[in-house]
């Protein structure tokens, strides 16, 4: 999400992003990759808890 802060420390979010990127390079992937979960790996990891929240 994307957050400023006012003056009075007052937080006022000006989006969020419910689609992060998905390409090798992204974000998302670099910081599963930084938690020892590669591409394929977040991928299947992604697939599985939707499944799972499905009832599949």
């Amino acid at each position: 999400s994307d957050m400023i802060i006012a003056e009075d420390d007052t937080i006022y979010i000006l989006e969020t992003n419910t689609i992060p990127g998905m390409t090798q390079t992204s974000l998302l992937p670099q910081s599963a990759a930084a938690h020892g979960l590669d591409y394929p790996q977040l991928l299947e990891k992604l697939i599985e808890l939707g499944m799972a929240a499905k009832g599949r």
